[in-house]
């Protein structure tokens, strides 16, 4: 995937998404939830010393996320991942590392790559505990993943999300890294919002399979990065069947995917068009064109 793409496509939603979003972009991780019996909190007594209101925030594949103020700084919100079994301390490890690469690359390169990475990447502040409890803590992103929130964001909010969306993926690209794990639970709609802008904000979550563009998933499913853009613009913009990019898109031939892509920027033009009432978050022509030239590039790196 060629950097410069994603990055030529996000600086064109700079010009239709409102700068006072950036400036307000929160810090909070998932929305709190019932606690399940995979997430075992009697090995992790010893977080409430230092960690105060404490509560669930959500689940994954490995771990479960638990919000809580640190009493040793200044009772800041932070997110706890803790691990569902034992012997999970190196891969935790690993993954606090991949979340700290970001911020350490777009540091390096400053500029708009570091305030892209500012805005919609956590980062790991630490990593302890033993390998039978081993947790990592984390900026906290409260808030919930984008399929569970997307009701609340269709509509004249839809065209706001998906750009700020656009602005995660160059984030990460733009400091040379692919996220990798690009589903529905890691992108999260921030319960915080722009208070004079009224639009959700975007932030995505789970580093643990972060890896250089170069190494990322460039033969179909949904891990690939790019592909995710296709899959949630249509679900946005309230497209057409016709225009459903699958989740796995070698499920589908070249003639389908252009016609699927047709179909998608067909939509996409009417849906967020300037004649619509949220004409000052309009795309105009040149995003699209550099939008579909990603879909389609990410298509063929196949």
């Amino acid at each position: 995937m060629q950097v410069t793409l994603l990055l030529t496509a996000w600086s064109i939603t700079m010009s239709w998404w409102p700068a006072a979003a950036w400036r307000e972009m929160a810090a909070e991780m998932r929305e709190a939830a019932s606690l399940t019996n995979n997430c075992d909190m009697t090995r992790y007594g010893f977080l409430s010393t230092r960690y105060k209101d404490q509560r669930f925030a959500g689940n994954g594949a490995n771990g479960c996320v638990v919000l809580a103020h640190d009493s040793l700084a200044r009772n800041v919100e932070v997110a706890i991942k803790i691990a569902k079994q034992t012997g999970r301390l190196k891969m935790w490890k690993d993954e606090c590392a991949r979340a700290r690469s970001i911020h350490e690359k777009a540091c390096k390169i400053g500029g708009e790559a570091k305030a892209l990475v500012e805005r919609y990447i956590p980062t790991c502040l630490e990593v302890g505990g033993t390998n039978e409890a081993p947790y990592i803590v984390m900026h906290a992103a409260s808030g919930q993943g984008i399929n569970l929130r997307r009701p609340e964001v269709l509509g004249d909010r839809s065209a706001a999300v998906f750009a700020q969306i656009v602005g995660a993926l160059a984030a990460m690209h733009g400091v040379g890294l692919s996220h990798n794990d690009l589903h529905d639970n890691n992108i999260v709609i921030l319960d915080r919002m722009v208070e004079e802008q009224e639009s959700p904000l975007v932030a995505f979550i789970d580093f643990g399979e972060v890896v250089p563009l170069n190494k990322g998933v460039y033969k179909g499913g949904y891990k690939m990065d790019e592909n995710l853009l296709a899959r949630v613009a249509c679900k946005l913009a309230r497209c057409p069947d016709s225009a459903v990019y699958p989740q796995n898109v070698e499920n589908i031939n070249v003639t389908e995917r252009d016609a699927r892509v047709h179909a998608l920027f067909k939509c996409l033009k009417e849906e967020w068009s300037e004649e619509k009432d949220h004409s000052n978050i309009s795309p105009d022509e040149q995003f699209f064109n550099s939008f579909r030239e990603v879909i389609v590039e990410a298509w063929e790196n196949q």
